[in-house]
C-alpha cells in the first residue's frame, strides 16, 4: 500500500486544481452525451472507459517508475474497492441522466457534501461552523441555478423518482470515496491514484463491454461522422480519464468536505459550457447562485482541517 505523506493544509493548491479539473470534466459530460446517438447507458460508459484507458496506458507507463510495485499493489483490497465505487458512479449517473430530468439529477448528484457531514457525524466528529455554513451556501446556490430546470409536469413519476434516487446514490458513493481516501491518506495507507485510475478504467471496460455484448441492439450508430467521433473522444478523455485521476488526487490531498463541495462547481461549468457550445441561455439566477457556491467554498477552505 502506498504510504505517501499526509497533506494537512486545507488549501492544497494541487488538490484544489485537481478538484476543479474533476468538476469541469464531469460538467462537460452532458454536452458530449447530447452529441451522441441514442445508445444504452452501458455502451456509453464502455466507450468512455475504453477511450480513457487507451489514453492512460502510455501515460501510466511513462510516469509510473516501478511497474513491478504497481502490479503487486493490486493484491490490496482498497484498490479494487475504490475502483468499483467509481465504476458504479459512472454507470448510475449515466442511467439517471437518461431517465430523469437533467436539472434534478445534476442537483441531487451534487449533494455529496451533505453525506460527508453524515459520515462525520456517524464517526462522532464535530462539524465546524464554517463547514456547515459553507455547505449550506453552496447547496443553496446550486439549487437557485438548477431550480428553473426542475420538471413539474413529468408523467412517468416512478421513472423520474428512480432517476433521482440513482443520483442521490451517486452523491453518497462520491462522498464515501472522498471520505475513505482521505482517511487512508492520513494513515499513510492511501492507494496510488494512478493505479486506482488504471484499474477503474480496465475493470470498467471489460465488464461493461461484456454487458453490452449480451444486450440486443445496445449500440445503434447510424452515421459515424466527425461530430460523433469528437463527442466520444471528448467523453473518454476530458470527462473520464482526466476527472477520474484528478478526483483521486483531490480525495488524497483535501479534506473530503472540501473535495465534494468543490464538485458543486460541476453544474456551474455545465451551464457555462452549454452556453458556449449549445447556445443555451443560463437562468437569471445563475450569477447569484454561482456567487453563493463560491462563498461556500471560501467558508469551507477557512475551516481547520480535521480529516
Amino acid at each position: 500500500m502506498n504510504t505517501n505523506s499526509n497533506h494537512s493544509n486545507t488549501f492544497d493548491s494541487i488538490g484544489v486544481a485537481a478538484a476543479l479539473l474533476t468538476a469541469s470534466g464531469w460538467g462537460l459530460a452532458g454536452i458530449f452525451i447530447r452529441l451522441l446517438p441514442n445508445i444504452s447507458a452501458y455502451s456509453i460508459v464502455a466507450v468512455r472507459f475504453t477511450i480513457a484507458l487507451v489514453v492512460m496506458i502510455p501515460l501510466f507507463w511513462l510516469i509510473q517508475k516501478n511497474h513491478t510495485i504497481s502490479i503487486r499493489s493490486l493484491r490490496y483490497a482498497e484498490y479494487w474497492h475504490m475502483s468499483i465505487i467509481l465504476i458504479g458512479c459512472y454507470i448510475l449517473g449515466t442511467i439517471a441522466f437518461q431517465i430523469a430530468p437533467v436539472g434534478e439529477v445534476t442537483l441531487l448528484a451534487s449533494t455529496a457534501p451533505l453525506f460527508i457531514i453524515v459520515y462525520r457525524l456517524l464517526s462522532h466528529e464535530m462539524i465546524q461552523k464554517n463547514e456547515f455554513l459553507g455547505v449550506l451556501s453552496a447547496v443553496l446556490g446550486i439549487s437557485f441555478i438548477m431550480f428553473p430546470k426542475f420538471s413539474i409536469t413529468e408523467t412517468d413519476v416512478l421513472q423520474r423518482l428512480l432517476g433521482d434516487g440513482l443520483a442521490l446514490l451517486v452523491a453518497l458513493l462520491l462522498a464515501y470515496y472522498a471520505f475513505r481516501f482521505r482517511l487512508l491518506s492520513n494513515r499513510g495507507q492511501a492507494p496510488d491514484e494512478k493505479i486506482v485510475t488504471f484499474l477503474t478504467l480496465t475493470i470498467g471496460s471489460i465488464v461493461l463491454w461484456a454487458v453490452t455484448a449480451v444486450i440486443p441492439n445496445a449500440i445503434k450508430i447510424q452515421v459515424l461522422d466527425k461530430l460523433v467521433l469528437v463527442a466520444f473522444a471528448g467523453l473518454g478523455i476530458f470527462s473520464t480519464a482526466i476527472p477520474t485521476l484528478c478526483y483521486a488526487i483531490a480525495s488524497r490531498r483535501l479534506p473530503p468536505i472540501l473535495t465534494t463541495t468543490m464538485l458543486l462547481m460541476e453544474p456551474i461549468f455545465a451551464v457555462i459550457f452549454a452556453y458556449l457550445t449549445l447556445k443555451e441561455v443560463p437562468s437569471p439566477l445563475f450569477v447569484p447562485g454561482g456567487l453563493m457556491v463560491l462563498s461556500g467554498l471560501v467558508f469551507i477552505s477557512k475551516s481547520k482541517p480535521i480529516l
